[in-house]
């Protein structure tokens, strides 16, 4: 894990490149709480000028990621595709916006979605899956699994959206569009095989 002084404003707040305003307000509230003030929960893990110190990267990170413009200013300096930051019920890059910054022209938007697609964007992006789990927190045999689309060793559907939805956000693919399809393809499967 990184140390704070080289976490990035994403990382700081513990939000994907893709967060919306509203996500980023929660996190920012969130740290706000925990190290800002007298929090009781940050006192034995941070002596108070630590503490301090990492509430000024905090409100740093806040006011840059919550400013559209200085966002956009601030992902082109880190190297990341633009994200649509202005609308609250899609921000993640729209798939038509984010398959351009992929290296081989990227998805179609009525390309199905597969497991052998989503491994196709993240190697052209040059992550390994193990990235995607420290990134998200998922096993990484939950990642293989999807990527192999080998749908009975898949999860209940109701963390398999949660787990294709931050699948997608780090890859900066519009989330609902990726797991809506994937899961149209799961519940295919289901029904198919007789588990649904």
């Amino acid at each position: 894990m990184k140390r704070q002084a080289e976490q990035d404003h994403y990382e700081l707040l513990e939000v994907e490149h893709g967060a919306s305003r509203r996500d980023i307000r929660l996190a920012y509230e969130l740290a706000r709480r925990t190290y800002g003030g007298e929090s009781p929960a940050a006192q034995p893990l941070f002596p108070a000028g630590e503490r301090a110190q990492l509430f000024r990267q905090i409100e740093a990170a806040y006011r840059t990621l919550d400013d559209p413009e200085a966002r956009r200013r601030y992902d082109a300096e880190l190297g990341i595709a633009p994200v649509v930051i202005g609308s609250e019920a899609a921000p993640v890059a729209r798939a038509a916006e984010a398959t351009k910054v992929l290296p081989t022209g990227g998805v179609l938007p009525e390309e199905e979605i597969t497991g052998a697609l989503l491994r196709r964007i993240r190697e052209e992006q040059g992550r390994r899956l193990e990235e995607i789990a420290d990134r998200t927190r998922i096993n990484v045999t939950y990642l293989h699994d999807i990527e192999e689309d080998a749908m009975a060793r898949l999860p209940l559907e109701v963390f398999l959206r949660g787990y294709i939805g931050q699948y997608a956000a780090v890859l900066r693919l519009d989330t609902k569009w990726v797991t809506e399809g994937y899961l149209k393809r799961y519940r295919a499967w289901k029904q198919q095989s007789g588990r649904g």
